[in-house]
């Protein structure tokens, strides 16, 4: 890091400190180009303030490295004048700005203004450690933050010909996202602290890292899914900066009877919600399997779901999380279902697996109660539906688990369906108000109760 050092003797620290006075000045547009950082860091002389830039565009920054555990400090011009020297917490007050270990984040500003007591600003530091001044001008006094360390460098990343700033996670590390792909290509270069970066590759797959160059740097591109969202990278901590292109999506992986223990990637269901779901044909009354967050068996430490048993239908089942393979029981070989992973909480991931030849019927005022012609619900892997080919007010329904009405069918009635979800109710029929288009989903929720929840036409 660069060290500022001093260019003037130890007696000019005795000269300012006798030298400020108490004059108060009313507030000013602030001439920004006649001020310098001074200070017990570089001996009390003048280092100029820079320009900032990223996320300190339109401030200024100067760094130095600490010569002792408490810095002293004002911005100040070169001249000798400390009367406009900026140290003080209040205009014409007594209290100098004092910046505690906690408040080094960048983010802490005090304002400082000219004039008042005798003493300067002092930041609580670490000798040889290095700090970021940030100055932001004010009218009559300055916004001024400190931050531990160097400023951070801006990143630029040019994708498809688009250029975005990166966002920065942490010094040194910096993300870009991209929401929805919209072809099946990505091409982008980085602009990283004013230079351009690129790569010796042309291409690059995603997940993998790419190390980055400034000797004629090519384009790089990468295959992408179309209408998939992507994370961008950028970790310059090392001694060369590298990208990677990140699949964004929740990633998680299953292995197991239904597919010869060869891993399938569970597409994602709900995004944004970590609920993944993956279909497939029984070979048997019995299957087992597992989930991982890769496709690989290296190691135990990227399980997601294992040890626990399943029933088709059964509602959702949290994580056993004991290494064994999980068991999926009550299926018809040949039948079709789907595993649900819901991994919305992380600390309480469960699985369900719907579908078969289970049914539900739907009878009501939407298909005049005939369970016959259009009782019979398909199913995704949300749960079962029903799509209103009209529009409905206050329709009342039941949902059973046979087409008849003998006692001891039922599965969903006593209740008012909303857009949120409604959990089963005690007596008498169902009701919702529905548009044309609209579904009612009847489904079990994590405590395995029957529900039902209207989704809007989309």
């Amino acid at each position: 890091m660069k060290k500022i050092l001093s260019l003037l003797a130890a007696g000019l620290l005795a000269l300012s400190l006798i030298g400020c006075s108490g004059d108060l000045h009313d507030s000013e547009e602030i001439n920004m180009s006649e001020l310098f950082l001074r200070g017990n860091m570089n001996g009390w002389g003048s280092t100029p303030l820079q320009n900032g830039t990223g996320n300190n565009a339109g401030k200024y920054v100067v760094t130095f490295s600490a010569a002792a555990t408490e810095t002293q400090f004002a911005i100040a011009t070169s001249d000798g004048n400390w009367s406009t020297a900026y140290r003080m917490t209040e205009a014409g007050g007594s209290n100098c700005a004092a910046y505690t270990s906690a408040e080094l984040d960048g983010k802490t500003a005090k304002k400082l203004y000219h004039g008042g007591g005798m003493s300067n600003a002092t930041i609580e530091t670490e000798v040889g450690t290095d700090y970021t001044v940030i100055v932001a001008p004010d009218s009559g006094f300055l916004n001024v933050s400190i931050l531990k360390g160097e400023a951070p460098k801006t990143a630029f990343v040019s994708v498809n010909g688009e250029m975005a700033q990166m966002d920065l996670l942490e010094k040194g590390s910096y993300k870009y996202v991209i929401k929805a792909v919209s072809g099946t290509k990505l091409d982008f270069q980085v602009l990283y602290d004013g230079e351009v970066y690129g790569a010796s590759t042309s291409s690059v797959s995603v997940d993998t890292a790419v190390t980055l160059t400034k000797a004629a740097p090519k384009v790089i591109s990468a295959a992408v899914e179309a209408g998939e969202p992507y994370n961008l990278l950028l970790d310059t901590k090392g001694s060369a900066p590298k990208l990677t292109v990140e699949y964004a999506s929740y990633k998680a992986f299953v292995a197991g009877g239904m597919n010869d223990w060869s891993f399938a990637r569970m597409p994602v269901y709900i995004k944004g919600k970590n609920i993944a779901t993956y279909q497939f044909t029984a070979p048997d009354a019995e299957v087992e399997f597992k989930i991982k967050k890769v496709d690989n068996w290296t190691s135990d430490n990227d399980n997601i779901y294992t040890g626990t048993a399943l029933t088709v239908n059964g509602g959702f089942e949290s994580n056993e999380d004991n290494n064994s393979n999980c068991k999926i029981s009550g299926l018809e070989k040949d039948s079709t279902y789907t595993l649900i992973l819901d991994a919305s909480d992380p600390d309480d991931i469960q699985c369900a697996v719907v579908g078969g030849s289970y049914a539900l019927y739907i009878a009501g005022g939407m298909n005049s109660w005939n369970f016959a012609t259009t009782g019979l619900l398909p199913g995704d892997a949300t749960g079962a539906y029903y799509e209103f080919k009209e529009a409905a007010t206050d329709c009342e329904f039941k949902v059973k688990t046979a087409p008849t009405w003998d006692y001891g069918t039922e599965v969903f009635f006593g209740a008012t369906v909303t857009s949120s979800e409604t959990e089963c109710g005690s007596d008498g029929n169902a009701k919702v108000t529905a548009a044309a288009g609209d579904k009612l989903y009847i489904y079990r929720n994590a405590a395995g109760k029957w529900c039902a929840k209207l989704v809007a036409k989309q």
